[in-house]
């Protein structure tokens, strides 16, 4: 999961997204239980999944992968960002994506999520 940090975050848009694995070694595990915590403060967020994706190519990442359809997507990824960089330092980064419903259903064959809304 090391990887270089950007100075701030960016929505970018990547035309072909594939979701390759569940991440859930011990790290991950850690950063998982940190989210669920951050995430249950924030109304709209149905399911939280923590993958690794590839862009195209040879590009991969780590992504978070959130349900949100009818959350402001801002203060989450604030709010993500700022426990993951109290948790990771500000060497590593990951990818933050609002799932379509589509996206979604790829994702669920590969992992469970972490955090489902009450």
């Amino acid at each position: 999961m090391a990887q270089q940090a950007p100075q701030s975050f960016s929505k970018i848009s990547k035309p072909q997204v594939e979701f390759l694995a569940e991440q859930d070694g011990e790290f991950e595990k850690h950063v998982k239980a940190a989210f669920v915590r951050v995430l249950g403060a924030h109304k709209g967020v149905r399911e939280a999944y923590l993958v690794l994706a590839g862009y195209g190519g040879s590009e991969r990442s780590v992504v978070l992968c959130l349900l949100a359809p009818d959350a402001t997507p801002l203060p989450i990824v604030e709010a993500v960002q700022s426990e993951f960089r109290s948790l990771a330092g500000r060497d590593m980064y990951m990818d933050i994506l609002f799932l379509t419903s589509s996206q979604r259903e790829e994702v669920i064959r590969i992992a469970r999520p972490f955090y489902a809304a009450p």
